[in-house]
C-alpha cells in the first residue's frame, strides 16, 4: 500500500506548523518582554540605593524627608551653572575624602 499525501494533509501539516512557530515566538517576545521589565526594575532599585547613599554620605540622613526634600526643591529653583559648578567640586572633595578614609580603615 502506498502512502499519498493529499493536499489537505500537507495543508493540515503545515498549519500546525505554523501555528506552533507563532507560538514559540509569542513566549519568547512575551520573555523578552518581562527580562527589560525586571532590569528596568533593577536599575531603578539601583539608583534609588545610590541615591540614599548619597544623602548619608552627605550626613543628611537625619533630617526629616520633608526638609530634605524642601532643601533640593529649593536648590533647584536657585541653582545656576556657577553656584553648581563649585558645589559639584566641594562633593566630589567630600566622597573622594570619604573613600580615602574608607581605604585607609
Amino acid at each position: 500500500m502506498t502512502t499519498r499525501t493529499t493536499l489537505a494533509d500537507q495543508i493540515a501539516r503545515q498549519t500546525d506548523r505554523l501555528a506552533k512557530l507563532k507560538a514559540k515566538a509569542f513566549i519568547r517576545e512575551k520573555q523578552e518582554k518581562a527580562k527589560a521589565a525586571s532590569a528596568s526594575r533593577r536599575a531603578d532599585a539601583h539608583r534609588k540605593i545610590t541615591m540614599g547613599g548619597l544623602v548619608i554620605a552627605a550626613g543628611a540622613d537625619h533630617l526629616d524627608p520633608a526638609e530634605l526634600v524642601g532643601a533640593l526643591l529649593g536648590w533647584l529653583h536657585n541653582r545656576d551653572d556657577d553656584r553648581a559648578a563649585r558645589v559639584r567640586e566641594r562633593g566630589i572633595k567630600h566622597l573622594e575624602a570619604r573613600e580615602a578614609a574608607r581605604s585607609r580603615s
